[in-house]
């Protein structure tokens, strides 16, 4: 999923009404709608409430992603271009899991939920990190009544990309499918 310029995070910045900087933990909520049999209605099909450090721990990353950068400026012909060099981030969509469609889950690095709200602790999800023999425990919670019973814990559920590579796709190419064309007695084919 594209984050855009922001990755996901354990903690995120916010700040005061005097601009005073306090760090919060992060929570990112994913929604699948659906059209409703009423033409411009919508329902809920399936939701998440994710800690963000189910997403990502690393909260160097965040820093320096939303941090200050500096712009390529005078481009272009007339110098009147720039280029912002904001970072595009995908991470997991965790509704990619189809365990999670078609309900309402929480999904917290807390392990004590259950004693403080009506909700079950249904399934525990196990993430690998990069360093060796680390994983990482978060704890999904649903609605008592509608998923009472325990599951097998989960271990990297979220999906991941199967064939990366460090390229980009190129930009500015644009495939329009017009037929064919007669240009100077030739035949040209566009696909």
């Amino acid at each position: 999923m594209d984050y855009n310029t922001t990755p996901p995070c354990a903690t995120i910045r916010v700040y005061t009404n005097r601009g005073k900087e306090i760090r919060i933990p992060g929570f990112y909520l994913f929604v699948v709608l659906e059209k409703a049999l009423s033409p411009g209605d919508v329902f809920v099909h399936s939701l998440a409430l994710v800690a963000g450090a189910a997403l990502n721990k690393d909260v160097e990353l965040y820093d320096k992603v939303t941090g200050r950068r500096k712009k390529a400026i005078d481009l272009g012909t007339y110098g009147d271009g720039l280029d912002r060099q904001r970072p595009m981030l995908v991470f997991s969509n965790p509704l990619g899991w189809s365990w999670m469609l078609n309900a309402a889950t929480l999904i917290s690095e807390r392990d004590d939920l259950a004693m403080e709200q009506p909700i079950t602790l249904v399934r525990e999800i196990v993430r690998t990190t990069r360093l060796p023999d680390v994983a990482e425990t978060f704890h999904c919670y649903r609605l008592s009544a509608l998923h009472p019973a325990l599951e097998e814990p989960a271990v990297d559920p979220f999906p991941q990309p199967k064939n990366r590579t460090e390229e980009t796709t190129p930009r500015g190419r644009f495939v329009v499918n017009m037929g064919s064309l007669m240009i100077e007695s030739e035949t040209l084919t566009f696909d």
